[in-house]
């Protein structure tokens, strides 16, 4: 089929052995020369030509041409960036979608005018892009497909050098480490800053991860990626002391917690000592992190370190209770917290699955076998109102009126009357309306 087209240009079968040409430079490596064959085809008239459409339709997948579909993504970010520059929010969506395409455009034009008037404003004082809107997000994409695709192609090291700008500017230091790797020079002191910056990205990934396995796999990437840096050795300590401290709940109150709510610390709840709450730090007191259930019977306390600093890490001290002690402790957190999110809406419990399930076992005494799973671990904390909001706000009172008071400095008289307070209106009011 070669020689056909060799021998004869213009014979019937000419373009299809030209388009099977195309395929097999791809697949030896030309890669430009494959392209640039594709071309040609695709430029022929249909009329004349058997093969147009079928290289019209490999030029224009994503998937097969990753280099044009790269190149094309990059002329729309940057249509999309100078028409944010000249027209603003115009050039990003309509303000009255529901409306014809042209109609809807005709409403806006006063607007579009005064964007475009005020352009060289927005170009000295406004953002170079829009909150929330990444125009170079395409390309990137179709950049990594590239290299997906072509790892030896004829152009990596370019399309590798774009995304190694694009994630040094997003301040995504591990996908940045991995195409700096792929430059034809590198500098060995900016390759070792590169590693403890992915290092530390990593890490603090771990610390936002919220099951432990998670947090686990996280921590044990970073020690067998990065063994030389300074985040890997501490990812090595992270991750000895998740072993020695896992347990299958943790399940934290707050010291604030309990001194806002005495009876949960009192004698019918986890029938804590007094003088760990009593702000004397000469006969131990409680630290601010509170107490933890653990899962089980266990419960962790943390106490405020020899220094006297609360701020200072504190020192644990693990008790197991009886089933009876721990059904009453829970028992009564659960009625307390249900309690006062009666009385002050602000106080309302978000909702954890496996928190209330261990509380639910635990009320009943079934938890002598913990649920060991990651799973089903639950990190809830209980917190103080004035942990969550800073302050503490006035509760509203359950009575149905409230009590006024009237007075006038012109003749000295003072006076009180009950105002009855309408009742609020339900979730579902706007059914009786």
């Amino acid at each position: 089929m070669f020689q056909l087209s060799f021998s004869d240009p213009e014979g019937e079968l000419a373009d299809e052995a030209q388009f099977v040409l195309a395929l097999a430079q791809h697949d030896l490596g030309f890669e430009k020369e494959s392209w640039n064959k594709l071309h040609d085809l695709a430029h022929a008239d249909d009329h004349e030509s058997n093969m147009g459409r079928h290289a019209r339709a490999l030029l224009e997948d994503p998937w097969q041409n990753t280099y044009g579909n790269f190149e094309r993504q990059q002329r729309r970010a940057l249509q999309k960036e100078l028409g944010f520059r000249l027209f603003g929010s115009h050039s990003l969506q309509r303000r009255y979608p529901d409306l014809p395409f042209g109609l809807s455009y005709v409403m806006e034009l006063p607007g579009i005018a005064q964007a475009l008037v005020t352009a060289p404003i927005r170009l000295v004082f406004g953002p170079w892009e829009p909150a929330g809107e990444d125009f170079d997000k395409a390309p990137a994409i179709a950049g990594y497909r590239y290299l997906r695709r072509e790892p030896h192609g004829r152009h990596t090291r370019e399309v590798a050098q774009w995304l190694y700008d694009y994630e040094t500017d997003r301040g995504n230091w591990v996908a940045a480490l991995g195409l700096y790797d792929l430059q034809p020079e590198t500098d060995p002191i900016e390759r070792i800053t590169l590693g403890e910056k992915a290092a530390s990205q990593r890490l603090a990934a771990a610390d936002k991860a919220a099951r432990r396995d998670w947090r686990g796999s996280i921590l044990r990437g970073v020690v067998r990626e990065y063994p030389d840096s300074d985040a890997g050795e501490t990812a090595g300590f992270r991750l000895r002391q998740e072993l020695d401290m896992m347990s299958p709940q943790r399940i934290r109150v707050t010291r604030s917690f309990l001194k806002e709510n005495p009876a949960v610390a009192g004698p019918r709840g986890l029938a804590l000592n007094p003088t760990l709450l009593d702000d004397d730090l000469h006969n131990g007191e409680l630290h601010p992190r509170g107490v933890t259930f653990l899962g089980g019977k266990v419960l962790e306390l943390a106490l405020v370190a020899e220094s006297g600093d609360d701020k200072d890490a504190p020192v644990s001290v693990r008790e197991k209770v009886d089933a009876k002690r721990l059904s009453h402790a829970v028992a009564l957190l659960d009625e307390t917290v249900l309690m006062n999110d009666q009385l002050d809406p602000l106080e309302a419990v978000t909702p954890d699955a496996f928190r209330d399930a261990y509380l639910e076992r635990a009320r009943l005494g079934l938890v002598d076998e913990p649920d060991l799973r990651a799973a089903a671990e639950s990190n809830y904390v209980y917190e103080s109102l004035r942990e969550q909001y800073g302050m503490v706000r006035g509760r509203e009172s359950i009575l149905p009126f409230d009590l006024v008071f009237q007075g006038s400095l012109y003749d000295m008289s003072l006076g009180a009357f009950p105002r009855w307070r309408q009742p609020k209106e339900t979730p579902d009011s706007f059914l009786y309306k």
